[in-house]
């Protein structure tokens, strides 16, 4: 009879939910059912549900080192993966699972996570920063350039005239005018062809520093037989390029009259017969003997760079009548109109 109550009641245990206290710590579970203290607290149970310890000698002893019980709580927010409250007493070979289980419910988020984040849609690159704002003047050689070239120095812009370091060595700016020489890396005009040509902004192959252009065409003779001509005439040739690149700029129209531009250039070592050899817009190559053609040429040039910029900032400046306030008011700072470079009729 003893047999069997002990059968009973150690079937009970094992039915309950707290069958994984077996082999644990927690042998000493007898103790507590002898502690009548419990009675009428708040952990009192009915006598008649209470239940008793199961015999000494269904204990087992332990077959494997016992884990502490705070290594098999619940992960907070990912459910037991036994879709129950795990139990605290799970024996090794459970725990190895479950924890194998609630690693991958783990894992699974993250990767979710990451297929995300490599199906977002990648943002747009950022617009490519916009060219600073610079001074270009468009006319003509031998109206004023040298003499803006002056002023723009004066009132503090970096100005480049014609080709870089122009003036610090007069054998060497000779020879590039003249033949070319060193063309690829001083003449603006050249350097500026080179940059349209390669999809690049106008002004893009020029020192960054540079914020001012009196003068940016070039035309020398391609070898000293001078029978043939290469000319860079950027504000005429890439009139467009320059403005859509360069809308917030100022430019500015030089002009003087155009017959006594005509006897300037006449006066300017060989510029008419490199003219007239040159293969430009408007003027092709034989054409300029006649000052109509050469005057024609200029006027309609003028008529385009209006047309064109209607709707950029553009002054128009005849070094005849124009001066240092004019300049002033257009550029925002003090300007001077020094005269260089003039030639005498």
């Amino acid at each position: 009879m003893a047999n069997n109550a002990a059968e009973q009641s150690t079937k009970q245990w094992e039915d309950d939910v707290w069958s994984g206290w077996r082999g644990h710590r927690w042998d000493g579970w007898d103790g507590w059912d002898r502690s009548d203290g419990w009675e009428g607290s708040q952990w009192s149970w009915p006598s008649s549900n209470r239940q008793s310890s199961p015999p000494e000698a269904a204990v087992e002893p332990p077959s494997e080192p016992v884990r502490p019980w705070w290594m098999d709580l619940p992960v907070p927010g990912i459910p037991s993966p036994r879709g129950r409250p795990r139990r605290w007493g799970s024996e090794q070979r459970g725990y190895d699972e479950s924890h194998s289980q609630v690693s991958q419910e783990i894992a699974e988020p993250t990767s979710a996570a990451a297929r995300w984040l490599a199906s977002a849609p990648t943002p747009a690159p950022s617009p490519a920063p916009t060219p600073p704002a610079k001074i270009v003047v468009l006319g003509m050689p031998k109206c004023g350039t040298t003499s803006l070239h002056e002023s723009f120095k004066r009132a503090g812009f970096r100005s480049v005239h014609w080709a870089l370091d122009a003036g610090q060595e007069v054998k060497k700016d000779t020879r590039l005018r003249l033949y070319g020489e060193g063309a690829d890396e001083r003449l603006l005009g050249r350097l500026i062809t080179k940059a349209v040509q390669r999809g690049l902004p106008p002004f893009a192959l020029l020192p960054g520093e540079v914020d001012a252009l009196a003068e940016m065409n070039g035309c020398h003779w391609t070898s000293k037989q001078k029978d043939a001509v290469q000319a860079y005439f950027p504000q005429m040739q890439y009139l467009r390029e320059i403005c859509d690149a360069y809308p917030d700029a100022h430019f500015i129209l030089n002009s003087r009259n155009l017959q006594d531009w005509v006897k300037s250039v006449d006066k300017h070592n060989d510029m008419r017969e490199r003219l007239i050899q040159a293969d430009l817009p408007g003027l092709p190559k034989g054409i300029g003997e006649r000052d109509e053609d050469l005057i024609e040429w200029v006027s309609r040039h003028h008529e385009r760079v209006a047309a064109q910029l209607m709707h950029c900032r553009l002054l128009k400046f005849n070094i005849d009548v124009h001066g240092a306030a004019e300049l002033s008011a257009f550029l925002g700072r003090r300007m001077e109109w020094p005269h260089f470079n003039a030639t005498k009729h």
